[in-house]
């Protein structure tokens, strides 16, 4: 009998996504057609096996990657992208989105604050 999983939220999902480092990253090579975690670590040298195989867990977890056994027995199983692992890219695209945003703001208020600053000659 398969296990249910108690309901999350988007929120939370996303939450999750958004705290632990690399998960974000690791979701987004598989958004990109990454399919394994050989390939994330090529990509992502610095990122240990250990946290990939963790990160790959809560992926897995959530729903957000899918894994499928590849018919060697010597080779690793292979991840894909979820539809669900896709609307979190969009939600995480979005903040991105937002981000930009932020940031250009901030950049016009130090150069408005830095035209309005008075000038004083130099004794």
């Amino acid at each position: 009998m398969a296990r249910v999983l108690p309901a999350v939220s988007a929120a939370t999902i996303t939450e999750s996504v958004l705290k632990r480092k690399w998960t974000a990253t690791i979701l987004r090579h598989f958004a990109a057609n990454a399919t394994s975690p050989d390939e994330i670590r090529r990509l992502e040298p610095e990122l240990s096996p250990p946290v990939l195989n963790q990160r790959l867990r809560t992926l897995q977890r959530y729903r957000l990657i899918a894994r499928f056994p590849r018919p060697n027995l010597y080779s690793q199983s292979e991840y894909r992208i979820t539809p669900l692992g896709k609307k979190i890219i969009s939600l995480l695209d979005q903040i991105d989105d937002v981000d930009r945003e932020l940031c250009r703001i901030h950049e016009e208020m130090i150069a408005r604050r830095n035209r309005t600053r008075p000038t004083h000659p130099s004794p």
